[in-house]
């Protein structure tokens, strides 16, 4: 999956989970503590461009940002994850296998982080 596709991916995930009620400046401030290469501007202008349909590369890789925050809030998860993928899939219209590959190539990244390591390796296979 490419760096493009995978923000688009993002996107919609960012989307589809954002609270009805928007996202407040204390959200705004941890997500960019976490995230640390992001200010809270540059994440509030994200949001307020987030249905515009043309994605350029600095949001593609917010909305990946995003995304691994709210993993590493939510953390890891578990045995509903495949039907979440799937109700996702329908209410998006994206390819589950795009969504599995999306969460594949930023799993890596978030363990790592979470781990405090310079970064890890997973190999994926299928049952």
């Amino acid at each position: 999956m490419n760096k493009k596709r995978q923000g688009e991916i993002a996107r919609l995930i960012v989307k589809d989970k954002m609270p009805k009620n928007g996202i407040n400046d204390q959200d705004l401030g941890n997500m960019a503590k976490y995230i640390q290469c992001i200010s809270v501007e540059e994440l509030r202008q994200f949001f307020k461009n987030l249905e515009v349909s043309q994605l350029n590369e600095r949001e593609g890789q917010i909305a990946s940002y995003i995304v691994e925050h709210k993993l590493y809030k939510g953390g890891l998860p578990g045995d509903g994850f495949n039907r979440e993928l799937g109700n996702l899939s329908k209410r998006q219209g994206v390819d589950i296998e795009e969504l599995r590959q999306f969460f594949e190539a930023i799993l890596p990244k978030f363990l790592a982080r979470t781990l405090g390591r310079k970064s890890i390796t997973l190999n994926v296979g299928k049952w």
